[in-house]
């Protein structure tokens, strides 16, 4: 392959990186190759793929590697990546000198020698060998998001807290991020493809867990920030649902949501309807996906969100509710941090790709979604900007 006309750095690439994954495509997800024939050819590159370079090859990277007179160079670090360098100049081994200083340099710069044992690279390597969900899409998904959205949430409550601010509202909606997040990964790593390959390693969340368990215990037991006029209360509880169109249209959307948060918990429940086998083929085949982490999504939207769409339904129908806006504001975190991870890992490349979301579907696929998502986001806005109708007046107290 690498004396083939059509090959691109891409594609070599992909070949190299398959070859040190054991023969499994790491695009694809599919077993091209089975390990003994992986190891075989492996061994045949390292004593033999550099032309009469390779023992002196060899001797400085230990990688096995493939050159051919085209000027590509083939490599193959096992276990850790695979990479394919061209430069038509040959030396007189009949190799590309550019692409054997680079490989060499590679090799040293980040210490990809087999006999580097304790090197900082090599222990990274064997930590993400110890928690391998975090290699899936799912996994990569929520470091996307727990880097940037939950570190931007920690700033604004750091920056609360400094100037004497409450941080009520910023605090539950983390709070609902976290929960979602919490909920849906630890048990996906525990029932999923991975679960027999748990490590000691992943005791280390527990200190995060439990910190951050106390923190939403630390945050509902703040009081609430909302004030409204009595005169405003009272008019918006005269108010009835056809008065307010923006909570007619919010009502509206409950009805569907709740229906569609049902319908893909059966889905993943392997209802044997004809219309749900025909969606996860058609629609979103990662809800098939063996890391398990899609089945557990939809089926705590099933049994969280549908229960408080009812609750919702029934707060914006009868005035008083107070409880609407904080539970709003948690609803919100928990749906953009799950949305977030499902959208992104049924389209990301380390999804295999019979679990990806077809072309012909990506459209509907994107729509639906991020309305699922949108919607409380701007449900919550309206609780908090606007909260009298989900107020009690306050009772005046008689100067004794």
């Amino acid at each position: 392959q690498c004396l083939s006309t059509e090959v691109s750095c891409e594609s070599g690439a992909a070949m190299a990186a398959t070859l040190a994954n054991g023969g499994l495509c790491p695009l694809s997800g599919d077993q091209v190759l089975n390990p003994s024939s992986t190891r075989s050819m492996l061994s045949m590159m390292q004593v033999a793929g550099m032309n009469d370079y390779s023992r002196t090859f060899h001797f400085k990277t230990s990688v096995p590697a493939k050159s051919s007179k085209s000027g590509t160079l083939l490599i193959v670090v096992p276990g850790v990546m695979g990479a394919m360098c061209w430069s038509p100049e040959l030396d007189a081994y009949e190799n590309s000198w550019k692409s054997v200083h680079f490989c060499q340099e590679l090799v040293s710069a980040f210490q990809l020698h087999s006999f580097d044992i304790r090197t900082p690279f090599r222990q990274v390597v064997t930590y993400r060998q110890g928690e391998p969900y975090m290699n899936t899409a799912h996994g990569h998904m929520i470091c996307y998001w727990d880097g940037c959205a939950h570190y931007l949430m920690y700033l604004v409550m750091v920056a609360a807290i400094t100037w004497g601010e409450s941080y009520r509202a910023m605090g539950l909606y983390w709070m609902g991020s976290f929960l979602m997040r919490l909920i849906v990964y630890i048990p996906g790593n525990v029932v999923g493809k991975y679960g027999t390959q748990l490590r000691p390693s992943f005791i280390m969340n527990a200190p995060h867990i439990i910190v951050s368990v106390w923190a939403c215990f630390r945050i509902a037991s703040q009081p609430p920030a909302r004030e409204a006029s009595p005169m405003g209360i009272q008019e918006d509880h005269r108010k009835r649902l056809v008065q307010r169109p923006l909570d007619l249209l919010f009502t509206l959307y409950l009805i569907p949501a709740t229906a569609f948060c049902i319908f893909r918990g059966l889905v993943v429940l392997d209802c044997p309807a004809e219309m749900c086998q025909k969606y996860v083929q058609d629609y979103e085949p990662y809800l098939r996906d063996p890391t398990a982490y899609p089945r557990i999504q939809m089926l705590v939207n099933m049994l969280y969100s549908v229960p408080y769409y009812t609750v919702t339904l029934y707060g914006l129908v009868v005035p008083g509710c107070s409880w609407i806006p904080d539970l709003a504001l948690v609803h919100a975190g928990a749906v953009a941090q799950a949305q977030f991870a499902h959208i992104g890992a049924s389209l990301h490349t380390r999804t295999p790709f019979t679990y990806r979301v077809p072309e012909e579907a990506k459209a509907l696929f994107l729509f639906i979604n991020i309305l699922y998502g949108a919607v409380p986001q701007l449900f919550s806005y309206r609780c908090i900007s606007s909260p009298e109708f989900f107020l009690t007046p306050k009772e005046n107290k008689k100067d004794e």
